[in-house]
């Protein structure tokens, strides 16, 4: 689709995966290696939290509520881009991108 790419922004203790329409930010995957969780904004909707360590907020886990096929599209392409980008950033990073892939693997 033209005028839709990818970005990523990484700091010390997180990475912002973007799905970018016409400039404007419409997706966004956060991979948060300092409280063990992936949040997954997916247009207007609530934010999904998905829990991959004791450190989340609520242990939550809300991975039933990617129940759409372009929810998951959305979703593995965002992960795609942090697989793709942060390897070797740092060492916690690189723990919570096998967590990412796998989660990937189960949609």
């Amino acid at each position: 689709m033209e005028g839709t790419y990818y970005r990523l922004n990484k700091g010390s203790s997180a990475a912002h995966s973007y799905l970018i329409l016409n400039n404007i930010i419409k997706c966004q995957l956060i991979l948060d290696w300092t409280y063990d969780a992936i949040y997954y904004k997916y247009y207007n909707d609530e934010w999904i939290i998905l829990s991959i360590g004791p450190k989340t907020p609520y242990n939550q886990s809300d991975f039933d509520k990617i129940n759409t096929d372009n929810k998951v599209q959305v979703f593995k392409n965002l992960a795609d881009n942090c697989l793709t980008e942060l390897p070797n950033y740092s060492i916690i990073s690189d723990q919570s991108l096998i967590t990412l892939r796998q989660i990937k693997n189960l949609l």
